[in-house]
Formats: C-alpha cells, sequence, structure tokens
C-alpha cells in the first residue's frame, strides 16, 4: 500500500463544523488544521451546503438575534467556503447515489476526493465514502476509527 502524501487540502463537513463551534470532543483536532491553515501549511475548504446544515443544526438554540454573532464567527475562520454551481451539483449527485450520503455530506465528500485531501467528519454515514478510497479522518465519537491507520495524517499539522 503506498504512503499517502500529506494533506494539501482539509475539507471540514458541517459536523466539524459543529464540532469546533461547539467545542465539543474533537474540536482541538480541528483547532489543530485551522492554525495550520492560518500559518498557510493547508488550505481548509467546507461547500456551501455543509455551512448551511450547520447553520440549520445552530439556528434554533442561538435563536435569531445570536445568528450574526455565529456568521461573524465562521467569517473569522481560515475557510474557504466552496459554491454550488451546475458542475458540482450534477457530481454532489452522483456521490450521493454512489455512497448514499445525504445532500451536505455528499457536497464535503466531492470536495476531498482528491489524492491530497482528506476529510474531517464525526458523521458515521461517511463510511461508504472511505470504503470507496476517501481519506476520513474521523473526530469526536467516530474518532476510534483513527486507530486503523498507520500515520497519523494531522502529524504534519
Amino acid at each position: 500500500m503506498p504512503i499517502l502524501p500529506d494533506p494539501q487540502l482539509v475539507v471540514l463537513d458541517s459536523s466539524a463544523l459543529l464540532i469546533y463551534l461547539g467545542d465539543e470532543r474533537g474540536a482541538d483536532k480541528v483547532q489543530r488544521v485551522l492554525s495550520a491553515a492560518t500559518g498557510g501549511r493547508v488550505s481548509v475548504v467546507s461547500p456551501t451546503l455543509c455551512y448551511c446544515e450547520a447553520l440549520m443544526v445552530a439556528a434554533p438554540e442561538l435563536g435569531p438575534e445570536r445568528m450574526d454573532d455565529f456568521r461573524a464567527t465562521i467569517e473569522q475562520l481560515p475557510v474557504k467556503a466552496l459554491p454550488l454551481d451546475l458542475d458540482a451539483a450534477l457530481a454532489i449527485a452522483g456521490a450521493r447515489i454512489a455512497w448514499a450520503l445525504q445532500l451536505a455530506d455528499a457536497a464535503a465528500a466531492v470536495a476531498a476526493q482528491r489524492r491530497d485531501a482528506i476529510l474531517l467528519t464525526a458523521n458515521p454515514q461517511f463510511t461508504s465514502f472511505e470504503r470507496a478510497g476517501g481519506r476520513v479522518y474521523w473526530l469526536g465519537p467516530e474518532e476510534r476509527r483513527n486507530e486503523l491507520v498507520l500515520f497519523d495524517p494531522l502529524a504534519c499539522f
């Protein structure tokens, strides 16, 4: 099995965004990646559909009066939002079918398909993406899955 390259692109799905913003288990790993992005050692992206899903999950708890604060926090992160265009929509639809993922999750999987990319997630639904060769770094309750990997892909950060 070839040694995979250090990630040059890290994709945050909505669960990774929520773990970081909620300071939940795994937030330290997301913070390490964000620090590396601030230092220019890696690019970090998140599809706009993942931002949308994270906002939908957080909105009821935050209430309308704190949504602007939530937005300001997200805008300060060294994370580029990946826009949705027709080409992306077609790729996401195919990924949704191929890996039986929800819409935002399929968008994250599409973004993480590059050989030098890795997806950060706590969502167990990405198992099918990982089995198909996608690189996944598990956060939160799923982090035990990382024990099966010979080399820590975040060690370079």
